[in-house]
């Protein structure tokens, strides 16, 4: 019999990476004007991530992963435009798929809780529901002390300063 502990430790070594390509590409990107290649480095990224999960039996990873994957093929197919709530809320994902990758990795339970709320912000942009919906919904679950990172792009920080 295999011992796949070795392939399972790369899967998440590449993982680990593919989220940092990820978060890299989200905060760059141009809000109203991102640069197409940008957007394909990320959604290979998230796919990537995706199949290994799949391939190991994480269905959970998988699955959060697809939701993400769908928003941002739509963001590489332009229909859908790149807008601030669609990255915050990649980028969210983003930092819930890093933890439900630790947590799989170090066989912790998973916060079922912030991943519900995440899964159904994600099915409701894509279910065509307004932005602002999508908004209210974040701040809701930012005031239940589940998810709330707000994200600034590079110009944005340095308007700060």
């Amino acid at each position: 019999m295999t011992d796949l502990s070795q392939f399972l430790q790369t899967f998440y070594e590449e993982s680990f990476e593919g989220l940092e390509i990820m978060e890299t590409g989200l905060l760059n990107l141009d809000i109203g004007a991102a640069d197409a290649e940008e957007i394909n480095t990320i959604f290979r990224a998230a796919h990537s991530i995706k199949g290994g999960s799949a391939t190991f039996g994480l269905g959970d990873v998988a699955e959060f992963t697809h939701l993400m994957e769908t928003l941002l093929d739509e963001l590489r197919d332009r229909r859908r435009e790149v807008s601030q709530p669609v990255v915050e809320l990649l980028l969210q994902s983003v930092d819930c798929l890093s933890d439900m990758l630790n947590a799989n990795k170090s066989d912790e339970p998973l916060d079922q809780q912030r991943i519900g709320a995440l899964q159904k912000e994600l099915e409701t942009m894509l279910g065509g529901e307004s932005e602002s919906a999508v908004q209210e919904s974040a701040e809701t679950v930012t005031e239940a002390g589940s998810v709330g990172v707000s994200y600034l792009n590079p110009t944005q920080i340095s308007i700060l300063r």
